[in-house]
């Protein structure tokens, strides 16, 4: 019969230090925190719409922020959740060209430093449901 291992208070605390040195999500020094002012396009139905967006991550991966879509005078509030280098985000925004409502949801993949975005698309506007993608850059 064998007897289970103790593990020393000495290599939990070890363990435990070891731990605590990764920062996480909207920690400092976490490689793929977004935040501030990120420029690229959606591309919805095959047409490229130039956008601005602003985020920030907060503690936990909580990803906050807004978008405009100049061209079409779309603003819209942005809320989603970074695990790693993935972002999976909801926008919700008011189209007046359309006069209907919409949302956009995502999960795209967040480049080193946060310094990118890419991937696709789902929007939900008026009823119908149009795919397409986002590429955006700091």
């Amino acid at each position: 019969m064998t007897r289970p291992r103790r593990i020393g208070a000495s290599a939990v605390l070890v363990l435990l230090t070891a731990c605590a040195g990764n920062p996480g999500p909207g920690e400092p020094g976490y490689p793929f925190n977004l935040s501030g002012d990120y420029a690229g396009e959606f591309t919805v139905d095959g047409m490229a719409l130039p956008a601005i967006m602003t985020l920030a991550t907060g503690v936990g991966g909580a990803v906050t922020g807004s978008f405009t879509v100049s061209a079409m005078g779309i603003t819209g509030e942005v809320e989603g959740t970074l695990v790693g280098d993935q972002l999976t985000f909801r926008a919700s925004y008011y189209n007046p060209e359309t006069s209907c409502p919409g949302t956009a949801e995502s999960a795209v993949t967040v480049g080193e430093e946060g310094g990118s975005l890419s991937g696709p698309l789902t929007v939900n506007e008026c009823g119908q449901i149009l795919s397409g993608s986002l590429s955006f850059r700091r």
